[in-house]
């Protein structure tokens, strides 16, 4: 039986209510943890955030008044704010609606625990972040856990079992620094997906788009998959960090002129701007896609005459 210790970790419980943060701090002493700090706001994981010092786990209320969490927590797994994007997050809402269930899921949330909820679904949660952590995707726009899990839909977008810095401290017995090296390896491999599946994506639009622009058969999902371009090009933009893709990105300011150009025509393209689009595309998603091991089901899927979506 694997020994678990998780007095070795750090978690961090965010909660409105005093109620709920006794309740938690009940449970969590009763599976071992020590090292736990509380707070009713985020202001906890924000100044963890800016000190660079993380916590192992963080329990968060999502409906938290006056504070987006879906907003932060979107920004640690985009790594637009914390060093540790992997970072095991449980949240937590009394009586969420649609909306905010949307918001949640598409947040990066490993774990969504509705309330009032037992202590064994709270301990249950938790073991099972650490024995039973669903892999993330990576979009262009998103990175946690697959969000439409279907198992009679298998899905061709490759799959990456995590740094998990909860088992590191509880089971593994990780140092810091091995598991920052661990940090370091995964964040190379998301970088070159997050690019590769911006390639994906892009080739897929302009492809979709082409036929209507051609023919002036331009509709309102015409108008959609257009808009839906110059976000995919301002994200690569974003997410372009290292030198060797540093062309890539000037390439992106007269793509997304032309297509801005389209969006304002109002039906009057001519033939050499579309032939300027498809040139562009083909530029840019040659430059983003690099290459991965035959054996990777994105590589398969790369073998298709076209790149379709994943």
């Amino acid at each position: 039986m694997t020994k678990i210790d998780y007095s070795k970790a750090e978690i961090f419980v965010v909660a409105h209510d005093k109620g709920i943060r006794q309740s938690l701090k009940s449970v969590l002493f009763s599976k071992g943890f020590r090292k736990i700090q509380f707070a009713d706001t985020l202001d906890l994981i924000i100044d963890a955030i800016n000190l660079k010092d993380m916590p192992n786990l963080l329990i968060t209320d999502v409906d938290l008044p006056n504070q987006d969490c879906c907003e932060l927590i979107s920004a640690i797994r985009n790594k637009r704010l914390s060093i540790d994007p992997y970072l095991p997050i449980i949240g937590m809402a009394w009586n969420p609606n649609k909306k905010l269930v949307s918001k949640i899921v598409n947040s990066g949330f490993d774990i969504f625990v509705a309330k009032p909820f037992s202590a064994n679904q709270i301990s249950e949660r938790i073991d099972k972040i650490v024995f039973g952590r669903q892999p993330f995707i990576v979009t262009g726009d998103y990175f946690g856990p697959d969000r439409y899990k279907d198992p009679s839909r298998p899905s061709k977008v490759p799959e990456f079992d995590i740094p998990n810095s909860l088992k590191s401290a509880a089971v593994d017995g990780l140092s810091k620094a091995e598991f920052w090296q661990e940090v370091g390896q995964m964040h190379n491999k998301i970088y070159q997906q997050r690019l590769n599946q911006l390639a994906v994506d892009i080739d897929r639009i302009v492809g979709l788009v082409t036929p209507d622009l051609e023919t002036k058969q331009i509709n309102e999902e015409t108008v959609k998959n257009l808009d839906r371009l110059l976000e995919l090009l301002k994200l690569i933009r974003f997410n372009i960090i290292r030198n060797e893709h540093k062309d890539v990105a000037e390439l992106c300011v007269p793509f997304y002129r032309t297509v801005d150009g389209m969006l304002k025509a109002d039906g009057s393209i001519v033939a050499g701007e579309i032939l300027k689009l498809r040139t562009m595309s083909d530029e840019v998603t040659a430059g983003l896609y690099s290459e991965v091991g035959e054996d990777s089901p994105y590589a398969k899927e790369q073998n298709a005459p076209t790149i379709n979506s994943a």
